[in-house]
């Protein structure tokens, strides 16, 4: 019995030492490009948080980047990933995310199809679960 326990000690301790280890950050491989005027950019960040706006220098190290609060300098090695934002996104100034339940109500499929390709899983009242597939761009089988 006294085995197990220092077994089980061990395996905390290990298991605590290295899930608290940060995660090493590498610099942004992606291509880092300054938009046309009048089109946005999304950049998450290393720590989740996002920012909506446009790329407006490239340096070594940083770059500029201008939102509606101003232009900040951000570090290239803290960017995780930048999305291009279409202009159907943008509304009032403001960056709207896609609906994720544009072809769903609470129960059931609305007449609004998926694209060719898409897909989701759903599961209704646990019991129910289903399937929505996007056969062409005006056909969906749910």
């Amino acid at each position: 019995m006294r085995c197990k326990a220092k077994i089980l000690l061990w395996s905390f301790i290990f298991v605590c030492l290295f899930a608290s280890l940060p995660d090493f950050a590498q610099a942004y491989t992606g291509k880092l490009q300054i938009p046309p005027a009048g089109d946005k950019q999304m950049i998450t960040l290393d720590d989740g948080s996002t920012l909506v706006g446009r790329i407006t220098n490239i340096g070594e190290s940083e770059i500029r980047f201008e939102t509606d609060m101003g232009e900040m300098a951000i570090q290239i090695a803290k960017i995780k990933e930048i999305k291009e934002l279409p202009a159907s996104s943008i509304k009032g100034g403001k960056y709207w995310f896609p609906n994720p339940n544009r072809t769903r109500l609470f129960w059931g499929p609305t007449a609004r199809t998926l694209q060719k390709g898409d897909g989701y899983l759903f599961d209704l009242w646990i019991f129910f679960p289903g399937i929505a597939y996007g056969i062409t761009d005006n056909i969906m089988v749910t």
